[in-house]
C-alpha cells in the first residue's frame, strides 16, 4: 500500500518500501535509499498527478511518494474504504484516546486474503498501532462485519519473557477486574 499524500507532513517519518515508479525513476531512488530504512519528511508536493517528496539529508533531491509508506501515522480514510464506517470510527476514538498518553511508534494496516484472494467480502483487515507502551490490535472480518480488538502491554510481555527464562515474575501490582 502506497502512503496516503494528504497526511505526510515535513517532520513525519516514512519507510522506503523499494517498490512502484517508472523504471529511471525507481533506478534512481533505489540508488540512495535503503529498502526499509527509515527517513524523515523535510517536504511534500503536491501535483495533479503525482506527488514529490524531499527527505532531510538529501537536499532539493526529490523522490516519487509511491516509494514510500508512513510510519507511525493513522489513516483513518483507508480503513474506512476497506471496513466501514462505524469500525473507523471505533479504530479512531481508540487510537487517539492512547495519543493523550502513549507516543504512536507504528501503524500498519494489513489485508489477511489467504483463503479468499479472489473474493473481497470474505477478506480480514488488521490494524496494528504500536504505541510506546502497548500494542493495539484490531480484527475486522468483511464477511460477517464483525470486530474485536486486543492490547498487549509492554507489562505482560516482560512477564511472559521473565517465565520463559523459567524465573518468577514481579506481582504486577495493579489488577483490574471485569464488572458483572
Amino acid at each position: 500500500m502506497s502512503m496516503n499524500v494528504h497526511l505526510a507532513k515535513k517532520g513525519h517519518k516514512v519507510r522506503f518500501a523499494n517498490r512502484g515508479g517508472w523504471d529511471g525513476e525507481w533506478e534512481r531512488a533505489a540508488a540512495v535509499l535503503k529498502e526499509k530504512e527509515i527517513y524523515i519528511i523535510n517536504q511534500v508536493d503536491i501535483y495533479q498527478s503525482s506527488t514529490v517528496v524531499y527527505l532531510k539529508g538529501f537536499g532539493d533531491r526529490g523522490f516519487n511518494s509511491v516509494f514510500f509508506e508512513l510510519v507511525g501515522v493513522p489513516d483513518y480514510w483507508e480503513i474506512e474504504d476497506l471496513t466501514n464506517d462505524a469500525f473507523a470510527e471505533f479504530v479512531k476514538e481508540k487510537i487517539e484516546g492512547s495519543l493523550r498518553w502513549y507516543t504512536l511508534e507504528q501503524f500498519f494496516i494489513t489485508v489477511d486474503d489467504a483463503d479468499a484472494e479472489d473474493d473481497r467480502n470474505e477478506w480480514t483487515i488488521i490494524v496494528d498501532a504500536k504505541f510506546s507502551h502497548a500494542l493495539l490490535t484490531f480484527y475486522f472480518s468483511k464477511g460477517s462485519g464483525k470486530w474485536n480488538y486486543d492490547i498487549l502491554g509492554d507489562d505482560v510481555v516482560r512477564r511472559y519473557e521473565t517465565i520463559s527464562k523459567g524465573l518468577r515474575p514481579e506481582p504486577p501490582g495493579v489488577y483490574l477486574y471485569d464488572t458483572d
